[in-house]
Parts: C-alpha cells; sequence; structure tokens
C-alpha cells in the first residue's frame, strides 16, 4: 500500500489559516495536542482564532502543525486511531470541528531511502532532541512498518502524519479541502 504525508495546502485562495489553540481558563500546552495521544480530557473548552480570514476548510493544520477537521472530515477517522476533541473556531459559525489527536505512532523511516538531518549534541536550540531527526530533504517510509493503519504520526519527527492511500481515497471522494499529499513511498 502507497502512504502519503499530510500537508497544508497553501495554494487554496483565500483560505484561511487557524492560530494557536487555547483556553479561556488554563493556558494550552499546544506539544500535547500535536503529538501522540490520547490526552485527558478536561471539561474546559478549547478555542483557536483565525490568524487569517478566509474559506473555511474541511481538514487542515492550526499554529503548531495541530491537526484540525470538521465534522464532515471526522466521519472518515477511525476511532481507535484518533481522538477527537471538541474545538470552537472563534468567529465561525460552523461549531462542529474538532482537534485531531492521533493515536499512534510508528519508527517507519527507511533511513537509507531518506534524505534529512539529525539534531546534533552541541545543537544551540534542541539539545535534548540529539540523535533525533531534524529536517528532512526527502522523506520515504517502510510501508510495510505502517501495517494496516490509517493514520500515524512518525516517531522521532512526529510533527509530520503519515496516511495510507485508503484515506487518501476517502479524503478525495468526498471532495474534502485543506489538505493535499505527499508519496512518501518507494
Amino acid at each position: 500500500m502507497t502512504h502519503y504525508r499530510l500537508v497544508d495546502d497553501l495554494s487554496i485562495n483565500g483560505r484561511w489559516f487557524l492560530g494557536e489553540l487555547t483556553s479561556p481558563q488554563i493556558e494550552v500546552d499546544v506539544w500535547e495536542y500535536n503529538s501522540v495521544g490520547p490526552v485527558t480530557v478536561s471539561d474546559l473548552p478549547l478555542f483557536i482564532e483565525v490568524a487569517e480570514n478566509g474559506v473555511a476548510l474541511d481538514l487542515t493544520f492550526a499554529a503548531f502543525d495541530v491537526l484540525i477537521c470538521n465534522s464532515k472530515s471526522a466521519k472518515m477517522l477511525k476511532e481507535n486511531e484518533v481522538q477527537l476533541l471538541p474545538v470552537s473556531i472563534i468567529g465561525e459559525q460552523d461549531t462542529d470541528y474538532y482537534v485531531v489527536i492521533i493515536l499512534n505512532e510508528v519508527d517507519c523511516i527507511d533511513r537509507e531511502s531518506s534524505d534529512f538531518t539529525l539534531f546534533e549534541e552541541n545543537d544551540s536550540i534542541r539539545p535534548d532532541l540529539a540523535g533525533e531527526f531534524s529536517s528532512f530533504f526527502v522523506m520515504v517510509v517502510n510501508d510495510d512498518l505502517l501495517g494496516n493503519l490509517d493514520i500515524v504520526r512518525v516517531k522521532g519527527f512526529n510533527n509530520t502524519v503519515i496516511i495510507s492511500e485508503r484515506l487518501k481515497d476517502s479524503i478525495v471522494t468526498l471532495g474534502l479541502t485543506g489538505i493535499k499529499f505527499e508519496s512518501v513511498s518507494k
């Protein structure tokens, strides 16, 4: 099965851009929402402001690679692969949006076929990530390691979302807006 990296489609004219995840009563740790879940759910509401007004999207990334979907998109996601947390988008009439917490992280990078850099021990910004992926010029995954999962984050580079061809086909068939796909299979 072929796999794809899910990326924001920045080429959509007049699209919106979403800002940071917030809550009025607490400081939100954004890293909890863009890494592998599950997230402990509180009764406190979550909000995202629109950083740049425009056309609302079905599936997109907010600030800090937090994945957001509407109810139309949510229907195609498997309950055992994601946790959906209701979020209100400030100024948006449609209130059926969700933060998508991906529950699976897979060490799936084909290191021989990929071109990447690693954080070094003396890195001035993130020495705590020494030996982990810093950036990719070419990302290739080992499809066999992903099994039957439809959506995962990449272990060691979890701001990256990988989806199966099956999920990609569902997104295309439903005509969902906001994202595009980069093939990461050999």
